[in-house]
């Protein structure tokens, strides 16, 4: 079973899976909740204010990864049907000529 003390012995109160606030961990599918005091912040404002940072700069990670992402997929895009419509039309004409020079012998 996964144990949060050695997290937070090194100073790491905040864990990037089921986290909310700091000092709260969920782990086993959410049902098992353990209340973890540390040492380094010890009033509860202090842990809320520290835990929306901590979650500001891993949102911002997140949205920079998504952005290289999306702007690397839109340079693929190419077209090439142009071509095929000019040599259907010169057909066209050839057959014209073809089926008059038939008639007039």
């Amino acid at each position: 079973m996964f144990s949060p003390l050695p997290f937070l012995r090194r100073g790491i109160p905040c864990l990037p899976t089921g986290l909310s606030e700091c000092g709260f961990i969920k782990w086993n599918s959410g049902k098992i909740k353990i209340r973890a005091e540390i040492n380094e912040i010890e009033n509860k404002n202090n842990r809320k204010n520290h835990c929306k940072q901590h979650c500001k700069v891993e949102e911002e990670r997140r949205r920079k990864k998504k952005k290289k992402k999306k702007k690397k997929k839109k340079k693929k895009k190419k077209k090439k049907k142009k071509k095929k419509k000019k040599k259907k039309k010169k057909k066209k004409k050839e057959e014209e000529e073809e089926s008059w020079r038939t008639y007039t012998i």
